[in-house]
């Protein structure tokens, strides 16, 4: 039993190793930058504390897009999905009228292509 852990731990590593580097390792560093003021440019970094986070919590735009991004989620995330359900299900119990032939001209694509 212990030699399978040990195999398997094996199998894993690579992988997580490469999650740390391409995943927590930007996330650490973005959240390390946050707290500086930086014009991206220059290596002349200077400690700002929560200002950068005061700065965007007073700017009309950082709203705009969180108000954006919140409709653009509500849309794409519930709305779309909703829609696609009612519609699968009434063409598949053919509760709209010609509901064969919406069937026929939605799968039709899937035969011609390649």
């Amino acid at each position: 039993m212990q030699r399978d852990w040990k195999a398997g731990l094996l199998f894993i590593l690579p992988a997580l190793l490469f999650y740390m580097l391409f995943m927590i390792v930007p996330y650490g560093l973005a959240f390390g930058v946050s707290f500086v003021k930086w014009r991206g440019v220059s290596m002349d970094m200077q400690f700002f504390g929560l200002g950068n986070f005061h700065m965007m919590i007073s700017d009309p735009y950082f709203w705009k897009a969180l108000t954006n991004t919140i409709f653009f989620t509500v849309c794409t995330g519930v709305i779309v999905p909703a829609l696609a359900l009612y519609f699968a299900v009434s063409v598949t119990r053919r509760l709209v009228r010609w509901a064969r032939f919406y069937r026929i001209t939605y799968f039709f694509p899937n035969l011609i292509s390649q």
